[in-house]
């Protein structure tokens, strides 16, 4: 959970005080996002979303926290259709998807969109 923020940061401070106070009440059960975590599915329909970065190795070995940001994927039937590639660099995001095209995901800030949008 963000992790890359400085812990002594007022706003971490809150964000991270109501969080913790949920889980403790046990609303619901933070984890950290590793690969192989499977966060939904529905196999009726052969859909699944699911982690694929960072391992416990690739999370141990980065230089920077951006390089162990969480990445899902969404599979249909096996395939990527879309992802979610954090604060990783290009480089990493097509690394780990070996070749698929799916749709990348970003996210919109007051100051525009951040990151790609449409296929890699």
């Amino acid at each position: 959970m963000l992790q890359d923020r400085p812990k002594k940061h007022s706003q971490m401070e809150k964000i991270f005080r109501c969080a913790y106070e949920g889980e403790q009440k046990g609303y619901y059960k933070i984890t950290q996002a590793a690969a192989g975590q499977v966060i939904w599915q529905n196999q009726a329909q052969g859909l699944i979303l699911k982690i694929v970065h960072p391992s416990f190795s690739q999370a141990y070995l980065a230089s920077n926290p951006n390089q162990h940001s969480a990445m899902a994927v969404l599979t249909y039937h096996d395939i990527i259709i879309a992802t979610w590639p954090g604060d990783l660099l290009l480089k990493q995001v097509h690394g780990e998807l070996g070749g698929a095209h799916p749709w990348v995901m970003n996210r919109t800030t007051s100051r525009g969109t951040k990151g790609l949008q449409g296929q890699t």
